[in-house]
């Protein structure tokens, strides 16, 4: 047993005396609020890792409270810990994931409060880079991984998210609340009295209400969250998560954050976000069907591999690293096809082994370049940038699949 861990198990016993626990009067506190629904095989991931974090900022209290928010579940058996407080939280009706985050900031004790959903993860070192962060700021924000890759890039700087021109005006791009530590003090009381009816957007309606409030975050842009992205998760239901904003904008306009033309411009973001969700549905149907065309191809037994060679293209460069380019890239090199180099804007926000460019840079010579993108207004201009830049062949990766199906 090393100093540390003897200073944890130490300050622990000195906590519990008599059965009960008391809690010291420190400034330096964290509480963790974990809503819980059906989620008991999370809990022991969940106090593992956070367990990890507290090891990094010894002299903070930690407390996790895990809010269950299931009235036919009951959770009996608190889960222990030798250098943090963990507490169960039960509850004789369901409130929502709102109602369930505002009920643990009833029993939460710490000066700064963290939001975890029950299936997220956070790096060990969140807590301790953090707290060394956010200095005299209210909140902290670190980058995140959204779906495997860093979600911020140069079209969404995370310096930018958290303005009030893009929080009320444009939209919430703060995927979770789950990214930012928080200053108990500085959590709105108009968050906490108006519990939201539908699941969502109640972390958009928090930010906005901080930052009408005067609040003051900070970016902090080390990867320190992952978020992920499962098919229940409420936003990908794009019907509720309107519900939700639309609740949003009623509350705001209630409470009177803002007023007249402010109002209607919060309004007109939520709409707007609304109608974008509607393009990216219908572009997700189309990336749908590609997928489901490429695994056709792939259960009779050919391959993109196979597609190239019978061509004599045997050096291959990428453009785009989205879905497409992944899994394209993944299918090449199980096939022992050389991929020399990929092409992608955000290149820089991008963790790869393959050599990554920007279509800025400059490209040597290839067999051909696949195109993994889907076809849009920009095809022609897509093409150019890469001719302009390299002789080369171009091929797109859907005209390949769907030549690759009509021959089959």
């Amino acid at each position: 047993m090393n100093g540390l861990e003897f200073r944890f198990i130490f300050y622990s016993i000195l906590l519990k005396i008599r059965g009960e626990l008391i809690i010291l009067e420190m400034q330096k506190s964290v509480s963790i609020i974990v809503p819980i629904y059906r989620g008991q095989k999370y809990i022991e991931g969940l106090v593992r890792q956070i367990e990890e974090g507290v090891m990094e900022i010894p002299g903070y209290y930690v407390e996790l409270l895990f809010v269950n928010d299931d009235p036919d579940i009951r959770i009996d058996v608190e889960p222990e810990s030798d250098i943090m407080d963990i507490q169960v939280i039960n509850t004789e009706r369901n409130r929502g994931v709102h109602g369930a985050r505002v009920r643990g900031l009833s029993y939460c004790k710490g000066e700064f409060v963290l939001f975890l959903d029950q299936d997220d993860t956070i790096h060990k070192s969140f807590l301790a880079k953090q707290l060394a962060l956010i200095g005299g700021a209210d909140a902290i924000v670190c980058n995140v991984l959204h779906d495997g890759h860093m979600y911020y890039d140069v079209d969404c700087p995370l310096e930018h998210v958290f303005t009030k021109e893009c929080m009320l005006f444009e939209q919430c791009m703060i995927l979770s609340p789950g990214q930012v530590l928080i200053r108990k003090t500085s959590i709105s009381d108009i968050w906490k009295e108006n519990i939201m009816r539908v699941a969502g957007a109640d972390d958009w309606l928090l930010w906005i209400c901080m930052l009408c409030e005067g609040k003051v975050f900070k970016a902090n842009n080390e990867v320190l969250f992952e978020h992920k992205l499962h098919y229940n998760n409420a936003s990908t239901d794009s019907i509720k998560m309107a519900e939700s904003e639309n609740e949003v904008v009623g509350i705001v306009g209630r409470c009177g954050l803002l007023k007249g033309q402010e109002l209607e411009k919060l309004a007109n973001a939520a709409r707007n976000v609304q109608r974008k969700r509607l393009k990216d549905n219908e572009k997700c149907k189309r990336l749908f069907r590609v997928l489901s065309d490429w695994m056709t191809v792939r259960e009779h037994g050919q391959s993109i591999c196979d597609y190239l060679k019978a061509r004599k293209l045997y050096r291959i460069a990428i453009y785009g690293y989205g879905h497409l380019g992944r899994h394209l890239l993944a299918e090449l090199q199980n096939s022992g096809m050389e991929v020399s180099y990929i092409i992608d804007r955000n290149a820089r926000y991008i963790n790869t082994d393959i050599m990554l460019k920007t279509p800025d840079d400059d490209m040597e010579k290839v067999d051909a370049f696949i195109i993994a993108v889907l076809k849009g207004e920009n095809t022609i201009v897509v093409e150019q940038k890469i001719l302009d830049k390299v002789e080369t062949k171009i091929l797109w990766l859907t005209d390949m699949i769907s030549e690759m199906v009509s021959l089959m």
